[in-house]
């Protein structure tokens, strides 16, 4: 969702929306702008551009793709690379 090319051009305001979000995943999704914006101390307007800087047309959008992000990782099995990394070190010790 937030790609290091991105976090790359961000400026210091957008640089504390995206840690507010992103240590408070879970909650954004049921926040309305305003109280995001009252959270990070910033307007809605900020909010807006921040959503507009990577690449939503505007904050419901975005809340939606994180809500969809949110539900692919917790869809996803969490023990997958956990058991790729056992094989492999179970082949590489019976070597």
């Amino acid at each position: 969702m937030f790609s290091y090319e991105e976090i790359q051009k961000y400026n210091e305001t957008d640089i504390c929306i995206y840690k507010y979000i992103v240590s408070n995943i879970d909650k954004i999704p049921y926040m309305t702008i305003r109280e995001l914006a009252k959270e990070i101390q910033v307007s809605t307007s900020t909010i807006l551009r921040f959503c507009i800087k990577n690449n939503f047309d505007g904050y419901s959008e975005f809340k939606n793709a994180l809500k969809n992000k949110i539900n692919l990782q917790t869809a996803r099995p969490p023990m997958e690379d956990l058991q790729e990394l056992s094989d492999f070190f179970a082949r590489a010790n019976s070597s």
